[in-house]
């Protein structure tokens, strides 16, 4: 095969058309607005392309670590309250070292 030939896996969905009179006003606006670029540098412009999806990629990666993250606090902070974490602390707790007692007998 010829590179850029176009191959088929079947020969039965092939459609053949044949035209019998060339419509040259049509040709002459198609070959009007045909732009041939040889001499690009294909290798180039993929770099740019992959890098230009590689820093998209990082930019959403980063969103959704923010995201969870964000989702674990407030998860972390519900549960918190959930289980009143915050009043078991040692300095909110006394040994029995208190006045108050004393005062009770």
């Amino acid at each position: 095969m010829e590179v850029g030939q176009i191959g088929f896996h079947s020969d039965k969905l092939r459609r053949y058309h044949t035209i019998f009179k060339k419509d040259n006003m049509c040709i002459n606006k198609l070959e009007k607005t045909r732009d041939e670029k040889n001499d690009m540098d294909f290798r180039a412009l993929r770099e740019k392309r992959d890098s230009v999806m590689a820093k998209e990629d990082r930019r959403r990666k980063k969103e959704l670590e923010e995201e969870k993250a964000k989702e674990m606090a407030e998860t972390k902070a519900a549960d918190d309250m959930l289980h009143y974490a915050s009043l078991h602390n040692e300095n909110n707790m006394n040994v029995g070292c208190c006045a108050d007692e004393e005062d009770f007998m």
